[in-house]
């Protein structure tokens, strides 16, 4: 794990726009008409616990509305049913349990990216694991480690729509029973756009500016 905080730098965001574009070293999983799932097979990120996994999928969602909808802490407990609790430091601790399952929390930095396509915002988001001083490992969990992670929200030609990249490399510091794994490629992609879908509409019903979950972002 990283024992300090290093500042995210534009060769980070060419990367993850370098993995999404690479073919050769990734296998598919699954492939249907709105999503397509990979797993890498050679190379880095090939070797872990949790391999490098990639996922494209679609949301009927502009990329400002999506973007608001992930990144607004405050309005997030109301749909996501993983997040049970944010602490800040400098950023939010997320902690996520699930029954029967050995309790595991992470601490990760991230950085967004906002770019501009056909008039429209592209967010790209990237994150890993970090060591902290105000977030010491306790015994109640078992720290995992992200070793990579992306986001990326792209714009389609039609108003409210958008194609979205998840990118995630993980090691859950010890074992997981391959019930769990296979849950987490098979459905965990739908569980996050239904999650999602759902926090998007509560906006919208809401009538929450895109720029409310903002106040806190640093672009790069």
């Amino acid at each position: 794990m990283n024992t300090s905080i290093k500042p995210f730098t534009e060769s980070d965001f060419e990367e993850l726009n370098k993995e999404i574009d690479n073919e050769s070293d990734y296998d598919v999983l699954y492939e249907n008409a709105d999503c397509k799932m990979w797993v890498k097979a050679r190379g880095e990120g090939s070797q872990n616990v949790i391999k490098r996994h990639k996922y494209r999928g679609t949301f009927k969602f502009s990329t400002d509305l999506l973007y608001a909808t992930v990144k607004d802490r405050r309005a997030r407990k109301l749909w996501d049913p993983r997040d049970l609790g944010i602490e800040t430091i400098e950023g939010p601790i997320v902690t996520e349990t699930e029954k029967g399952r050995i309790n595991r929390d992470f601490v990760t930095v991230g950085a967004t990216k906002m770019e501009v396509e056909g008039g429209k915002n592209k967010f790209i988001m990237i994150g890993r694991s970090v060591d902290h001083k105000s977030a010491q490992p306790t015994d109640a969990f078992v720290r995992g480690e992200i070793n990579y992670y992306g986001l990326v929200l792209i714009p389609t030609d039609k108003p409210d729509e958008c194609i979205y990249w998840s990118i995630i490399e993980a090691d859950p510091k010890g074992w997981i029973p391959q019930s769990l794994y296979n849950y987490f490629v098979q459905y965990g992609p739908k569980e996050f756009e239904d999650n999602v879908t759902k926090g998007a509409l509560l906006r919208i019903e809401q009538k929450l500016s895109d720029r409310d979950c903002c106040d806190e972002e640093l672009f790069v």
